[in-house]
């Protein structure tokens, strides 16, 4: 049987190898692993935290890193800014796991007073890589699924008494290939939670500025960067920060001067990390290509499945218009279309009413 007759729900008998095999969700089944492999780096996602959420603006990179995975009493431990962060997942009750890229919790530069009064050391923060930008819904859908679990899964338990009042912030940060002619291309898109009721106050214990509390709960970030850097190796001049960071790394830029405007420390990381860094600036250009070619091939098998099954369709119509016996149709559909006599007689079957 060839290829070309996949439409009809048989099985492909192919001989060829080392094809890529790509997922609905995420292209590239194993793409996630050099991107954690890089951003897991303490520094490094330092200065993504830094150069994205607003809290931490005014910190240096060496103070972000003190806050990665700490608890108020941990803060002042020493830490090793080139290690990596341990990642996990989040599990909820009737509602399955939920395998995120990189999950943290965060220590904030000090301590935040929320509108229920309630005080906290932490925000939770995920960090995403998806290279494809459309993957047939809208991301910012799943950003947000992924939001509300970290927010939901922090009350495991459910009760009269429970108190909503400790939920701490989440932010849900992704990282996005998009096209250089998108609108999107090299912008960061920020998202949250907010009051559109237009009653704004500036009294945080009224009663509105209590409800209020909700805008601070969830931030969904968007950072979307201009793919071509993956082929040219050319990042541009005159980004929004965060977005010439990361923009550098995946073009491999491990060396350039503007990499010190960032973190001035970030020579060690690539004295530590060079290999891992290396790795995943090459491998985003090969799967890249290989994406690109896989969906060329995709392409081309879907044409050749519309030509066979138009050629199908008109063979059976043929057939019925003069009132040719079954048998015989199926005969010629399985030698026209290479298939057998089994499966003739299906698509006989599928097209013939």
């Amino acid at each position: 049987m060839t290829e070309e007759m996949c439409a009809f729900g048989t099985k492909e008998k192919s001989n060829q190898k080392d094809e890529v095999s790509l997922s609905k969700d995420f292209n590239y089944t194993s793409y996630d692993g050099p991107f954690k492999n890089v951003f897991g780096i303490k520094r490094i996602l330092a200065v993504v935290i830094r150069e994205t959420i607003a809290l931490y603006q005014n910190c240096s990179v060496d103070e972000v890193v003190d806050l990665i995975e700490s608890t108020a009493a941990e803060m002042k431990k020493p830490v090793n800014a080139n290690d990596k962060i341990t990642s996990n997942e989040s599990y909820v009750d009737g509602e399955g796991t939920v395998q995120y890229d990189i999950i943290v919790k965060v220590g904030v530069p000090a301590y935040q007073i929320n509108e229920m009064g309630h005080e906290y050391v932490q925000i939770r923060l995920n960090l995403e890589m998806q290279r494809d930008s459309t993957p047939g819904y809208p991301l910012t859908y799943r950003g947000l699924y992924y939001g509300s679990r970290l927010i939901s899964d922090q009350l495991p338990k459910i009760n009269k008494d429970t108190d909503y009042g400790i939920l701490v912030p989440v932010y849900s940060i992704w990282i996005t290939l998009v096209g250089e002619n998108t609108d999107a291309a090299n912008k960061v898109l920020r998202y949250q939670l907010c009051n559109t009721s237009g009653f704004m106050v500036q009294k945080t214990n009224s009663f509105i500025g209590r409800m209020d509390a909700v805008t601070g709960l969830l931030h969904m970030y968007l950072i979307c960067i201009d793919k071509t850097i993956l082929k040219s190796k050319d990042v541009k001049e005159g980004l929004d920060s965060v977005v010439e960071f990361i923009s550098l790394l995946f073009a491999g830029k491990f060396n350039d001067s503007r990499m010190k405007a960032h973190d001035i420390k970030f020579r060690g990381v690539v004295d530590k990390h060079g290999k891992e860094l290396e790795n995943m600036a090459g491998y985003y250009s090969e799967v890249e290509d290989m994406v690109r070619a896989e969906r060329a091939r995709g392409e081309a098998a879907g044409k050749a499945i519309g030509e066979a099954t138009g050629k199908a369709i008109g063979i059976i119509e043929m057939a019925v218009e003069y009132h040719e016996d079954k048998n015989i149709t199926i005969k010629r559909l399985a030698g026209k279309l290479d298939l057998t006599l089994k499966e003739a007689e299906e698509i006989y079957d599928k097209y013939s009413n």
